[in-house]
């Protein structure tokens, strides 16, 4: 918790976002544990940079042009229109009225119709508002409305709500495609919720049924669930962003907010428990509208959560939220301009969203079985989870044993794979998984297993490195050698100081998890050395080989060796180990010399069984 609560209950007298108004600098530390007793004072943070930016005539992309008689701040209109959203819902949920009072400034009822005819005249063609800014008008009036029981913004809404009905339905189904996988502000399927808020609110099914009909066609479409350049799997959405919209998560939280538990179990096959969209971390400095793709993921899985009920991804959404609150310089008044005007509303439409009732949850509840590490966690190369790989192959064994687990596999198999990056993206996302089922029924809170492989964060050369020499021998290729240097060199770095930053790594991992499971079984891999069955020439073998053995098992400037300090800390940790060296023989190797095939991944579940 922090501090200003404290401030709160003593500074009574004061309101909500006058007293958190003074903690603008402050390091924001929220958990997503305390998530529903902390998401008021959350708002109230919030509630800063918008008080900021919605008076502000004149500014950004609006100029000194600005001439809408209401939005006329924040930048550009749609800003300033989600500003006044926000401020809306902080009021209907804080019961402060100093945010109605406020945002009532620039919202008032005399200017509605001068409103709706800027919006049909000077915005009708704005490619910025076609979709995008009508769809936060929507929002808007509907949270308007239940805020303060006042209607007069209806027909501005449904303006609004036809206008993108027009636009949509004046496409050509090539265009509208396209849509589907825009990442801003054409994006189809943000077009098509708000469509469809607006036809639930005001009971207009016909105007439902068109958002259905245009869903049905286009988000519906086969083709997205491929992995193509015209498909949008979620696995799209897991790693960096582009713009301030993923749109294959937004897809999957258009068909909830749609459909809802009509589409459920077609959901849950698109976004299995083992998918994690990591936190991005936005660079210092950066402008660009990546810096609201945090928050729009999470509004977003948190629409597919209320249809599925999967704690997975409630705790994803979360661990989105709160890590990007912890980097206020990326939306805060301590952010440029640029970025705190509009990236606070997308978290408040998160919070929002949470205080409406999931769909009746039909799924059983079960006990959690944890994988955790690289690619050797996953199976292999991935995006997805290899049903034959080591994890999986130990799931089928524990469900014969005691019925039916859910596997939550969150290694990793490209971008970042270290073990940092467990620490920092991956970690904080597993202990709030087991912390959330811990309000499970004991038979099934504590996890059945954590099971993990970390550690082996170099890569050396593989066979691609060698075809690249073409027909000169790698023992005499540039190329080859090259890399060889270069690898050592990393291999050396990471073997530093006794290998201190990784002893430091996979301690607070092993530690963290013991305290959180301290009665669950959990074992960690060591590793095999693949470059004695690798396809390279025998001299690129003998020396590549040789290399990987001592960075293994010690000797030279590698001192002990990766797996003897995976064992020496699994000991101070209480954790099992699995003797993965020298298991391995020929064809329990994939091609690239790393990961190893099914037949190798059989083997494996069979030692992580056998650790004591």
């Amino acid at each position: 918790m922090l501090t200003v609560k404290r401030v709160l209950a003593a500074v009574c007298t004061l309101t909500l976002h006058f007293v958190l108004a003074s903690t603008a600098n402050a390091q924001l530390i929220f958990s997503p544990a305390d998530f529903e007793q902390d998401k008021l004072e959350m708002l109230g943070e919030l509630s800063r940079p918008i008080e900021d930016c919605l008076p502000r005539f004149g500014t950004g992309a609006q100029g000194a042009q600005a001439d809408s008689p209401m939005f006329h701040g924040c930048w550009d209109w749609h800003s300033a229109v989600h500003a006044a959203y926000s401020l809306y819902a902080i009021y209907r949920h804080t019961g402060d009225v100093s945010y109605r009072t406020f945002v009532e400034q620039q919202v008032r009822p005399e200017l509605m119709n001068a409103e709706l005819t800027y919006m049909q005249t000077r915005l009708f063609n704005n490619s910025s508002e076609q979709l995008y800014g009508n769809s936060w008008f929507i929002a808007l009036a509907i949270e308007r409305e239940r805020a303060t029981g006042q209607t007069d913004m209806r027909p501005l809404a449904e303006f609004a709500a036809n206008r993108m009905r027009t636009f949509i339905t004046g496409l050509t189904p090539a265009n509208v495609r396209t849509r589907v996988l825009n990442t801003n502000y054409q994006n189809l399927s943000w077009a098509l919720i708000h469509i469809d808020l607006w036809g639930k609110f005001t009971g207009n099914n016909e105007l439902s049924q068109y958002a259905r009909s245009v869903a049905q066609e286009y988000l519906f479409d086969p083709v997205l669930d491929g992995d193509t350049a015209q498909g949008c799997p979620i696995t799209k959405d897991t790693g960096a962003a582009s713009n301030f919209f993923s749109p294959c998560i937004l897809r999957l939280a258009a068909v909830a907010k749609i459909y809802g538990a009509e589409q459920a179990d077609w959901l849950r096959a698109r976004i299995p428990d083992s998918i994690f969209v990591e936190p991005i971390l936005v660079n210092q400095g950066d402008i660009s509208h990546i810096n609201g793709d945090n928050w729009s993921r999470a509004f977003g899985l948190w629409w597919i959560y209320q249809v599925t009920n999967q704690e997975t991804i409630r705790a994803n959404s979360l661990r989105i939220l709160v890590d990007h609150f912890a980097q206020p310089t990326h939306w805060d008044i301590t952010a440029a301009y640029d970025v705190s005007h509009w990236v606070a509303q997308y978290a408040v439409r998160l919070i929002d969203s949470s205080y409406e009732a999931n769909v009746p949850d039909t799924t059983p509840k079960l006990p959690l079985q944890l994988a955790l590490g690289n690619s050797w966690a996953l199976g292999g190369t991935g995006p997805l989870v290899n049903p034959n790989g080591y994890a999986a192959r130990l799931q089928q064994t524990l469900q014969s044993q005691r019925g039916p687990i859910r596997l939550v596999d969150i290694g990793k198999a490209t971008g970042t794979t270290t073990t940092a990056n467990l620490v920092s993206r991956r970690l904080p996302y597993a202990l709030d998984l087991l912390n959330r089922w811990q309000l499970e029924a004991p038979a099934i809170r504590d996890a059945a297993l954590i099971t993990l492989h970390t550690g082996f964060d170099t890569s050396f050369v593989t066979p691609a490195t060698a075809a690249a020499c073409g027909t000169t021998p790698p023992e005499q290729c540039l190329t080859f050698l090259r890399a060889l240097v270069s690898q050592y060199a990393n291999a050396e770095a990471s073997a530093a100081n006794d290998w201190a930053q990784l002893r430091a790594n996979l301690g607070t991992i092993l530690s963290q998890l013991r305290a959180a499971a301290p009665r669950t079984r959990i074992v960690i891999g060591t590793y095999d050395n693949g470059y004695r069955d690798c396809n390279l020439s025998a001299a690129a073998k003998a020396k590549t080989q040789a290399l990987v053995a001592s960075y293994l098992e010690g000797g030279g400037p590698f001192g002990v060796g990766l797996n003897n300090v995976i064992r020496q800390v699994a000991a101070a940790n209480g954790v099992s180990v699995a003797e993965v060296s020298n298991l391995l023989g020929p064809g329990d190797w994939a091609a690239d010399c790393f990961n190893p095939s099914d037949a190798g991944h059989a083997k494996i579940a069979q030692a992580f069984l056998a650790a004591p």
